[in-house]
């Protein structure tokens, strides 16, 4: 009887402990919308700036009002076009739509955000997101960033041309190097310029220090000869800041020989000569003038019974002026034996008064035979 009374005394004990340690039921009767909340929100393209975020206000189990989230992000150069990446939520208890971890775009405002319950869809709530991003910073520099030649603007062009060099200068004008085919119009050519500033102005007027120019330069372009001797100069203002470039728009190639291959008159053993080669063109936008001959593929190999020589060297050709080409052979010493000899002759070209392109032009040679009997 005694033990049937501790027994009877223990049992409600027993099952309430039994309640107590018995594991949460994977689908909760009384699980709650107010459980269901974002409480971060990011991206994998951008940190946040600030992020506000409003939940949902949920009455009597029902979502009266959806959650609001608004970001705002430093200026990104992808744009608003962002992946949002990790939330809060164990996603394998809820679901989100859109879905976390693909590239949604924001620039055409509010995304709205679904999260669903996995055990019960019929419990739901609803963020609007909101991303922003934050104003650039006034532009403090004077700079031309970018100078095109479109296709849009230029249509008898075949390819977009880009800038090869824009150098800033100190004090001085800076230089704008740009290329374009072989045959093109000088005088048809439309720029497309980019910059940071207040204004670009331009100027074709040498007579006039390009700091002062004061017509504005249209942000749509406009039609400009670049045709020498004609003059483009480009000014960027920004309050005291002041910065100028001159324009130069040529060809890669400017010198082009007549011949590829020519073979001189010949001269005897121990009587030396400076011979005629070919003459060459300068077929660039520019003068230009020579600044190195090289001479390499010597036959015999090693044998520098041919120097090849111009006059160029003291001056600049025009547009469309010619240069002759010379050789020595035989040598000043006179110790070359009768023979054959060869060699290439490489003009490597400038702009005058442009050493800044030296790198950036294209050399131009010819295969030179001369006979010493």
């Amino acid at each position: 009887y005694r033990v049937a009374l501790m027994l009877m005394a223990f049992l409600p004990f027993a099952i309430a402990c039994k309640k107590e340690n018995s594991p949460i039921p994977d689908k909760p009767t009384g699980f709650s919308l107010s459980a269901i909340r974002f409480r971060s929100f990011s991206l994998q393209e951008a940190a946040s700036k600030s992020i506000t975020i409003e939940h949902p206000v949920i009455i009597s189990e029902r979502e009266s009002k959806a959650g609001v989230i608004n970001i705002t992000i430093a200026k990104h150069p992808g744009g608003l076009k962002l992946t949002p990446e990790t939330i809060n939520l164990n996603l394998d208890s809820f679901t989100v739509a859109p879905s976390v971890g693909r590239e949604i775009d924001f620039s055409e405002g509010p995304v709205n955000f679904t999260v669903t319950a996995k055990h019960n869809t019929s419990k739901q709530v609803h963020y609007t997101v909101t991303i922003t991003e934050e104003d650039a910073p006034a532009e403090t520099s004077a700079q031309i960033t970018g100078f095109q030649f479109t296709v849009a603007k230029n249509p008898f062009l075949q390819n977009d041309i880009e800038a090869a060099r824009i150098i800033d200068g100190a004090g001085t004008p800076g230089k704008i190097f740009v290329f374009v085919p072989l045959g093109t119009d000088y005088n048809e050519l439309v720029p497309t310029v980019q910059y940071k500033g207040a204004q670009v102005y331009y100027s074709t007027d040498p007579a006039i220090p390009p700091a002062q120019s004061t017509t504005v330069y249209p942000a749509d372009g406009r039609k400009t000869t670049f045709k020498y001797p004609a003059k483009f100069y480009l000014t960027v203002k920004n309050g005291d800041k002041v910065a100028s470039y001159d324009v130069i728009v040529d060809v890669k190639n400017p010198f082009k020989f007549a011949k590829a291959d020519v073979t001189t008159g010949w001269i005897t053993v121990g009587n030396p000569g400076n011979l005629d080669v070919t003459d060459f063109v300068n077929q660039g936008n520019h003068p230009a003038t020579v600044i190195a001959i090289i001479h390499t593929d010597r036959i015999p190999a090693g044998i520098s019974a041919i120097r090849a020589n111009t006059a160029v060297q003291l001056g600049g050709l025009v547009p469309g002026a010619t240069g002759d080409l010379m050789a020595n052979v035989g040598g000043t010493a006179a110790t070359f034996p009768a023979g054959i000899y060869k060699v290439k002759a490489t003009l490597q070209p400038r702009f005058l008064n442009h050493e800044e392109a030296d790198d950036l032009l294209d050399w131009t040679s010819v295969n030179i035979t001369s006979e010493i009997k």
